[in-house]
């Protein structure tokens, strides 16, 4: 599958010496040296090398600059071709082979798939069981779906390769018409299940508008990128399928508790009210950001950068009981001490109450502060759905859910409270 391709895994370490190298008079040419017949060189444009054989339409990554690596890949293509020979399957021009050779054990195995461009989709040439790759889907499989999940994997091919398919007018069309519904959605819903902003969405039609008016093959990267982002939601959400997804916090699983809401147990039951009730107030926000273990960056966006501007005002109230609880205790007629009766009280009550001010509005700051640090890089516009997810799948627990969580969001107002 493209996106098991190990191309941001693989590690290519170049060594530290010295860097050294000597002009000849007059030199122009820079190449490596000549590579095998009808193999040609291409950059990704985020800097990745790869390697297109143009007549048998085969691309790998492998660095075929190496003598063992052509000659192991040369071994695989030769098996492939003699299967396909032995059998009457011929390749399609609008076909491409992807081949990636991995050294593991001291032996070498081959992973492959086709991509075809007239059906967006892949297909092997034996049966392939793609269970493994379905984690993020529930419940009994259509073929539509599967369908769909291979043109998300199809779209991630094109993200890796964009170079060797030619980016036709269809193309570009079907992307434009898909930022467009997706604009529509966000424009018009407030429970959409698109996972992008507004803005977000008119960078991406702006980019593919200047990229169809060259409609040159270096300028199609674009096409892959944004629709593997846009299918892989299609996938997420049962697009044009049995319950599909309409709204965000439409929850279309049953009979599992992992993407059932939790029940409240008695830890959130016994914290809330000394929490003045906070707690269920951030709980239920929790919850609503993780229907069936699903987020949308912007909704993530928003709440945390909510919470940030919540926990900044506590911290600046607390601040300023403080200051009036420190005002209050240095007036010599509010310490017990001073009272020149012989029978003096410890201390007043209003002084004890003051103290109790003093210690809850600065564990206020504090953990106010702490949360602010921790968070505040949750509303950078460089932070992925991914992370988001990330974060709240290690924070989720099996019985509780986020009250944990929630309980601690709600610990600067509830100390703020008691001060």
């Amino acid at each position: 599958m493209p996106t098991k391709i190990l191309r941001y895994k693989r590690e290519r370490k170049i060594d530290t010496k010295r860097a050294e190298f000597e002009l000849h008079p007059a030199q122009q040419s820079f190449s490596r040296g000549v590579l095998p017949q009808g193999w040609e060189e291409i950059t990704h444009p985020e800097g990745q090398p790869y390697f297109y054989h143009k007549e048998k339409r085969i691309i790998t990554e492998n660095w075929i600059w190496d003598a063992d690596e052509i000659r192991v890949l040369d071994g695989f293509i030769k098996e492939i071709e003699s299967f396909t020979r032995s059998r009457n399957l011929y390749q399609s021009d609008d076909t491409h082979l992807i081949l990636e050779c991995l050294l593991e054990d001291e032996k070498w195995w081959c992973g492959y798939y086709y991509a075809c461009a007239s059906t967006r989709s892949l297909f092997w040439l034996e049966k392939y069981d793609i269970s493994r790759f379905l984690d993020e889907i529930h419940g009994e499989i259509d073929p539509m779906h599967i369908k769909l999940y291979l043109e998300y994997e199809y779209w991630c091919h094109w993200d890796l390769f964009p170079n060797v398919t030619n980016a036709t007018s269809e193309m570009f069309d079907l992307v434009s018409n898909t930022i467009a519904d997706a604009r529509t959605d966000v424009l018009t819903s407030k429970q959409t299940t698109v996972n992008h902003s507004m803005e977000d969405l008119k960078e991406m039609a702006d980019i593919v508008e200047c990229a169809s008016k060259r409609k040159n093959r270096a300028s199609s990267w674009c096409l892959g990128r944004f629709m593997k982002l846009f299918v892989r939601d299609q996938v997420l959400n049962f697009h044009g399928q049995y319950g599909a997804r309409l709204s965000r916090s439409q929850s279309i699983y049953r009979g599992s508790r992992e993407y059932q809401r939790h029940t409240r147990t008695w830890f959130i039951k016994v914290l809330s009210p000394l929490l003045f009730s906070s707690a269920n107030v951030h709980l239920a926000a929790l919850e609503e950001l993780w229907v069936d273990r699903l987020t949308l960056k912007a909704r993530c966006v928003e709440f945390f950068a909510k919470l940030n501007t919540e926990w900044g005002e506590h911290i600046v109230h607390a601040s300023i009981l403080l200051n009036a609880n420190v005002a209050f205790l240095a007036i010599p007629s509010n310490d017990a001490s001073n009272n020149t009766s012989p029978i003096q009280p410890l201390r007043y009550p209003a002084q004890i109450a003051s103290y109790v001010s003093v210690v809850t509005s600065f564990a206020s700051m504090m953990i106010g502060l702490l949360l602010v640090r921790q968070h505040k890089q949750k509303v950078r516009a460089t932070v992925t759905v991914g992370e988001f997810s990330t974060y709240l799948r290690e924070r989720a627990r099996p019985v509780r859910g986020f009250e944990q969580l929630a309980c601690i969001y709600s610990l600067p107002y509830a100390l703020l409270t008691w001060a």
